[in-house]
């Protein structure tokens, strides 16, 4: 049997979690659906917790990036907001893995206290991201007064809800369906200048 990295590991973990679930899926029965044998896994993940951990850290790891990159552009509030809303949607569209982030929330038991604070922290700075950029808006007044930490969870739920329903099959392109989740967040935002929506 052919040795697997840790990162072919992972990858192919998280699709099989997405497929099967998580919450009742043992080491033995992730080994068997990756074609490999517990030792492995046990060797570079040490528990299933660990496993899980791994995925979700380096799921975020990867959006957060793409963000932070948007975040930090020399462009109108409204427009980076767009444009991270569209990157978000790219990357589920090509990554569906990282939708296992929602499942983490509704069952945070999946990882230990430690692991799980520690990937909390991580999630916290990339939602972060999210809150600041409305809070620039509403500073500049390109956007209405809001509740940031309400506004920019309604946005990030929405995101993360998107690879539970996506069909690469559809009528909709990414791109497409990301232009209709920000002409909804932006109509929504918008103080009194109209907004441009990237993609739309």
């Amino acid at each position: 049997m052919a040795r697997k990295r840790k990162e072919d590991l992972a990858r192919e973990a998280a699709e099989f979690f997405r497929k099967g679930g998580v919450t009742l899926a043992s080491m033995e029965d992730i080994a068997a659906g990756l074609g490999v044998a517990r030792s492995a896994l046990y060797h570079h993940f040490g528990s299933r917790q660990g496993l899980v951990y791994d995925i979700l850290t380096r799921n975020l790891q990867l959006v957060h990036e793409r963000v932070a990159d948007i975040r930090d552009y020399p462009l109108d509030p409204p427009y980076r907001l767009a444009l991270m809303i569209r990157a978000v949607v790219q990357l589920e569209a090509e990554h569906p893995s990282l939708g296992l982030s929602a499942v983490f929330r509704l069952d945070p038991g999946l990882l230990s206290e430690d692991l799980r604070a520690s990937y909390v922290t991580a999630r916290d700075a990339y939602e972060e991201l999210f809150r600041s950029l409305l809070r620039e808006g509403i500073a500049s007044g390109r956007f209405r007064p809001v509740d940031v930490r309400i506004v920019a969870f309604g946005i990030l739920a929405m995101l993360t809800e998107f690879v539970a329903w996506y069909e690469p099959s559809g009528p909709l392109t990414p791109a497409e369906i990301a232009a209709h989740y920000s002409g909804l967040v932006l109509g929504g935002l918008r103080a009194e200048q109209p907004v441009a929506v990237p993609g739309g």
